[in-house]
């Protein structure tokens, strides 16, 4: 498609869960139902996420529905980069290690993933101090 990535590491294969790989697959079906309607070449290639001509959504549109969504629904408006930052500091705080979350990011190196999503949740915090107070007690 003539797109590039930012580094080597943001070409990744991402794995879905089957209900993602299905609701995908039927967004293909309706673009590939669209392209015949308007008799227009199928690229094999293309997004998966079009507008009705075929044409990739873009980056801007995308966030600007996501503000209005939320606006829309009452909700506290965010960047739609922002989900990109609370699902690392979730997948870290339910326990996933750094390096898992550099590779599912594409982060070249861990330290950046360290550095933007390392901060540890209380509970976190509490689950560490308990480990070290068994290791500490073993001890004795």
């Amino acid at each position: 498609m003539g797109e590039q990535t930012k580094s080597k590491a943001s070409e990744r294969t991402i794995f879905i869960t089957p209900d993602t790989q299905r609701y995908l697959l039927e967004q293909r079906k309706k673009h590939i139902d669209n392209m015949a309607l308007l008799n227009s070449a199928i690229d094999i290639n293309a997004h998966v996420c079009v507008f009705p001509d075929g044409k990739p959504l873009s980056p801007d549109y995308v966030s600007a529905t996501f503000k209005k969504m939320l606006i829309k629904h009452n909700l506290p408006v965010v960047r739609y980069h922002d989900l990109r930052h609370t699902a690392a500091s979730l997948l870290l705080n339910k326990g996933l290690s750094a390096k898992m979350i550099q590779e599912l990011l594409g982060h070249e190196q861990i330290s950046t993933t360290l550095d933007l999503y390392g901060h540890l949740s209380n509970e976190s915090k509490q689950e560490t101090a308990r480990a070290m107070g068994e290791l500490l007690v073993v001890g004795k």
